[in-house]
């Protein structure tokens, strides 16, 4: 399916990024037996939360434009040049899930499929380590409803029961108190401070064996 981009993109860039996903998407578990990942899908008693596919292409053109995803967010982080970087963006989300069982994930409505925004874990840089953070963006609209927690529970349990992951760190903007209070309610613990994106953030920990949920 992958071959479905468009031959106008076919920069050196795009095309990196296609054979970085060919890569980290097949898996030789035996000789002549190739592995893909399986595509994500967790359902909560409201939300679904999904894995990423190439058919997302146009929402991944309603992130940079909803003021409720990019609230304490660092402008122009969803940003994308033209077309073909926003396939190159969309291929590193395919590609880390492939590669990882990672990403920040699409959240729907469960019924209407209405997309409500992303939540996941992903790799992060912090102080010379490799973590990995919970986040969770949510439209304007959707916001005050409790569906961020609802979905960043779903999220913390596939990420210590099926990808066994030892600890999960989260990071708030202090003047954020509806994220601290997420935080708070999921079990994080507080470990210091941080500059995330250029801007102050207190950082939380989760370990596995305290999980739970």
């Amino acid at each position: 399916m992958y071959f479905l981009l468009s031959l106008n993109l076919l920069n050196k860039q795009v095309l990196f990024s296609i054979l970085k996903l060919f890569y980290t998407c097949l898996r030789i578990e035996e000789l002549n037996c190739i592995f893909m990942r399986p595509e994500l899908f967790i359902q909560t008693p409201r939300l679904i939360l999904r894995s990423w596919t190439l058919e997302d292409r146009e929402l991944m053109k309603i992130l940079p434009t909803d003021p409720g995803i990019n609230t304490f967010c660092a402008p122009g982080q969803y940003a994308y040049r033209d077309e073909a970087d926003l396939d190159v963006k969309l291929a590193e989300r395919l590609s880390l899930y492939q590669q990882d069982g990672l990403g920040k994930f699409i959240i729907e409505l469960q019924g209407s499929r209405e997309f409500v925004g992303l939540c996941g874990v992903g790799p992060y840089q912090w102080d010379g380590q490799k973590i990995n953070e919970l986040g969770y963006r949510l439209r304007r609209s959707y916001w005050g409803q409790g569906y961020a927690t609802e979905v960043a529970q779903a999220v913390l349990s596939y990420v210590f029961r099926e990808m066994k992951l030892p600890e999960v760190h989260a990071f708030a903007d202090p003047k954020n108190s509806a994220s601290l209070n997420i935080i708070n309610k999921l079990g994080f613990t507080f470990q210091g401070k941080l500059l995330y994106d250029g801007i102050p953030h207190h950082v939380f920990q989760l370990i596995r064996k305290d999980w739970n949920f």
